[in-house]
């Protein structure tokens, strides 16, 4: 705390404290962001929307890259509440909730989950800082006044690790009136909310606002024992922004914000158990492999079945809270089997009575975070000159029984903490010549210090720490050059210098013949220093043809992730057989078209776009050979064709659409690992270990790639009579089928499926208040979203598929909303 409060006196002391990160999406003058993103429209013409995607306040329509931006107002009147919501308005972006953070696709490109040291390939801005740990984005929408989404490589404007676009989160700022808003919802599965927000000018020349939301979901998927609700979460979340202007040609901005998220257990589902107990078992001896027999003792999922207190079926019913017995229940299945073929069963040498052991009866999810960030604008006349500082600092603490049952068998524990601290500066051209440019430099400096310790029901259990330290250096420029009035040539580029240190090591814990406890957790035999430098120059050209309400645009780029170390569960050989991955890179080519058409009744802007990528970071879990894999293993190529836009159909009524169409696969990717139940028929064929098994995925879909999706997003609003006004609005999403599993096992694709979300409010015209119903998964379809791995719930029949957790969407939900507005 003394090093946070340290940093925020001499960011106030600067008056320039913000933060953009490898680079930052949003860099707009603190007085351009504290409008609302769309001008006052015509009633008869659709609002121009403003975005900031190359850090200068621009029309959307004026900005030669594929934006989509998703209005404050129309996130919370949808009931949108996380970022992973996007998904319903933007098709081409995707995200899946993990055990520990977010995985973020965008045409199909983005990270695996595997590896705890991963930075996104989607990078996220919210209010100029780069959120380089995916655990940030768990945060929920507060006071927000637009979402962008830049699609596509963004080497200059979002820098490092935007290889697959960015998403800037654009929070509301002080304005020139006092204003604000109380909204409450309550709704199904005790999910509710309280949020607020209140400012404006305290003098003529400084203005703040304050911003708080408290947010609940009390109920999610019951466990199949206890009935004790899992995926369960509450969110606290605060804000304060100052905006000073000591002379007319300064502006200071200082943002301080907090967040507090507790939750319970995950909302997982294992499916494919089998139930069978003389060919079931788990892998209980490093390295955790699945060359096989399981002999001696059935999976706990199959003991669980047979004890009658779970199906292990796509049910939303967990199986997963660490409060039965394995032992118990395999005496009380024995007693139900005496004499019959088969039986008795073993139990081996795991423990009795580990249900009662804190470690096991231990879901909690803890995450808070503070964050410092401000900037500082001053026109030097035909240059402004802007200074970004920030500063992230959180800490996370995740149980998880991620076993897939609910017998005390295998236990997972994450801490995590993490700061960063980055400077921007940078120069700029003002006013609208025919020659613009723009220079800036960037220092990022971060702190990991993450650790997955293990807890497994005999012999030792392992754990695992990596302690990073990681420094990035940058520099880019870019300048527009109108050739004729119409026509305008655009380049840039980026330069970046990576560097990392870190030390990997491990600890064990054991628990003994006897013992009703683990012992403490003691360092290992592996403390291991790891080094990774690189540096890329990334150049972007584009040319921009615009005449009248029709603008028509190429773009060339080159763009760069940069690599790292491997960690995750150390359930394999430790150290792994890799400890570095090296840095991905992609090039390329997008035209695009954006116009507004019948007299600004419809925009319409069409994006065909073709990516290469090659030394493609894939982190996979090999169930084969109980290691998670990261590597640089494969390239890939994603074309496709993306539409959006908005059609004014009458003066009230507004319709948004958006369409992808998308060829997502991997050009090269020979010696990918199998997915269990093709490991399994490996061996059966062949005599040789699972393990050993590897498949060709060159030609194929890439997992969360949808062939094709669209979305249309309504909004109608009727004039009743004596000054009221009813609101009428959703959301239709459909998408084509995708696989969502890293090792494409085809179990885990999801079909071609359809949601409907839907809103109906009433209120007086003036807007003064509403009270809105929603209802969201009109017709409850489930989406599969995310997939895991298990050891412990192994089959020796190679045509049975193991026991796997999954991760679904929520069900159908409904609710009330009420908003007072002042």
């Amino acid at each position: 705390m003394r090093k946070f409060a340290s940093i925020l006196l001499a960011s106030a002391a600067a008056g320039a404290v913000a933060t953009s990160a490898s680079a930052q999406v949003n860099g707009a003058p603190a007085q351009a962001q504290s409008s609302s993103s769309e001008t006052q429209p015509n009633p008869d013409q659709l609002a121009d929307i403003v975005v900031t995607a190359t850090r200068r306040v621009e029309r959307l329509q004026d900005v030669p890259v594929s934006v989509a931006a998703v209005g404050g107002d129309a996130l919370q009147s949808s009931g949108s509440a996380k970022v992973q919501d996007l998904s319903s308005f933007v098709p081409s972006l995707r995200f899946a909730e993990t055990a520990t953070g977010q995985m973020v696709n965008i045409r199909g490109v983005g990270s695996g989950s595997g590896n705890a040291a991963f930075e996104q390939s989607v990078a996220t801005f919210v209010d100029g800082i780069y959120y380089s740990r995916s655990v940030l984005t768990k945060s929920v929408f507060l006071d927000t006044d637009r979402v962008e989404v830049v699609r596509g490589p963004q080497p200059l404007f979002a820098g490092q690790n935007a290889i697959a676009g960015a998403i800037n989160i654009i929070n509301r700022k002080p304005g020139n009136t006092w204003n604000g808003y109380v909204l409450g919802s309550y709704g199904s599965s005790k999910e509710g909310s309280i949020e607020g927000a209140f400012g404006g000018p305290l003098t003529d020349t400084f203005g703040v606002r304050a911003a708080a939301r408290y947010y609940k979901l009390g109920q999610n998927q019951p466990d199949a024992v206890t009935g004790r609700q899992n995926g369960i979460t509450r969110d606290i979340a605060a804000r304060l922004i100052a905006e000073w202007k000591p002379i007319e040609n300064i502006t200071a901005t200082l943002k301080y914000e907090h967040q507090d998220v507790r939750g319970t257990g995950l909302a997982s589902e294992t499916v494919g158990c089998d139930l069978n107990p003389q060919t079931s078992g788990a892998a209980l001896s490093p390295p955790y492999a699945a060359a096989g027999p399981y002999t001696g003792r059935p999976a706990p999922c199959t003991v669980q079945a047979l004890a009658g207190l779970g199906n292990f079926a796509l049910d939303r019913v967990t199986e997963n809270a660490g409060t039965l017995d394995y032992v118990a229940l395999i005496n009380q299945i024995n007693a139900a089997h005496v004499g019959q073929p088969g039986y008795p069963l073993s139990s081996g040498a795991i423990r009795a009575g580990l249900n009662k052991l804190p470690v096991y009866n231990n879901n909690d999810r803890k995450f808070y975070s503070n964050i410092v960030a401000g900037t500082l604008d001053a026109d030097l006349g035909g240059v402004s000159l802007t200074s970004t500082t920030g500063y992230i600092a959180y800490k996370a603490d995740f149980w998880a029984d991620i076993d897939g049952t609910s017998i005390a068998f295998f236990q997972d524990h994450r801490p995590e903490s993490f700061t960063q601290f980055s400077q921007e500066l940078r120069l700029a051209s003002r006013g609208t010549s025919s020659f613009r440019w723009m220079i800036g430099a960037y220092y990022q400096k971060n702190h990991l210090d993450t650790t997955d310790e293990l807890f497994l029901p005999l012999g030792t259990s392992p754990g695992a720490n990596l302690d990073e330290h990681a420094r990035s250096l940058g520099a880019f420029a870019s300048l527009s050059y109108n050739l004729t009035d119409q026509l305008t040539v655009n380049a840039g580029a980026r330069y970046t210098d990576l560097r990392k240190r870190a030390v990997l090591s491990n600890s064990v814990a054991t628990l003994g013949v006897g013992d009703t406890a683990f012992g403490p957790r003691t360092p290992g035999n592996v403390n291991l220093p790891l080094a990774f430098d690189d540096s890329d120059f990334n150049p972007e050209v584009g040319l921009q043809w615009k005449q009248g309400d029709v603008m028509l645009y190429g773009r060339y780029a080159q763009a760069f992730k940069g690599g790292g170390f491997v960690f995750g569960a150390p359930l394999g050989a430790f150290p792994p057989p890799r400890t570095i991955f090296a840095s991905e890179k992609a090039r390329t080519f997008e035209l695009g078209a954006k116009t507004q058409l019948f007299n600004r009744r419809l925009t319409a802007n069409l994006t065909l776009f073709t990516t290469d990528v090659t030394n493609l970071q894939v982190s996979v879990f090999d169930p084969n050979s109980g290691s998670f894999v990261t590597s640089n293993a494969a390239a890939a190529r994603n074309r496709g064709i993306e539409l959006d836009g908005r059609v004014l159909l009458a003066r009230n009524f507004i319709v948004g659409f958006g369409a992808s169409l998308l060829d997502a696969t991997y050009r090269n990717y020979a010696g990918a690992s199998c997915y269990a139940l093709q490991g399994k028929q490996f061996t059966q064929q062949t005599g040789q270990p699972a393990g050993l098994c590897t498949q060709d995925l060159s030609g194929r879909r890439i997992p969360f790639a949808s062939p094709w999706s669209v979305s249309l997003t309504p909004d109608l609003k009727i004039d009743l009579a004596e000054g009221w006004q009813a609101t009428l609005g959703g959301t239709l999403f459909v998408s084509g089928p995708y696989n969502i599993n890293a090792n494409l096992d085809p179990f885990f694709r999801n079909d071609t499926y359809a949601t409907v979300d839907m809103r109906l409010g009433i209120g007086p015209s003036n807007g003064r208040w509403t009270v809105t119903g929603y209802v969201n998964n009109l017709t409850n379809k489930r989406v599969l979203n995310f997939s895991a791995n298990s050891l412990f719930n192994r089959s020796n029949d190679a045509n049975t598929r193991d026991g796997i957790p999954v991760v679904s969407n929520r069900e159908r939900s409904y609710g009330v909303q009420a908003r007072l507005t002042f």
